[in-house]
């Protein structure tokens, strides 16, 4: 059984689309959704990590 390998890798954002823009007015939401993001993706690179553990645990045992 093959496993996949997984890496974390920076978003594109299309600047260019009017939806990826954020109000310049409201700096106190950008800086909240922000650190909401660094929030998440750290949690999803600690799960991958906890994944790959246990998957690696789980080969050492067959």
């Amino acid at each position: 059984m093959k496993t996949k390998s997984y890496t974390m890798e920076p978003v594109t954002v299309n600047r260019n689309h009017p939806q990826s823009r954020v109000p310049v007015s409201d700096p106190h939401r950008l800086k909240k959704l922000q650190e909401e993001n660094n929030r998440l993706e750290k949690l999803v690179a600690e799960l991958l990590l906890d994944n790959k553990l246990l998957r690696e645990l789980s080969l050492s045992y067959w």
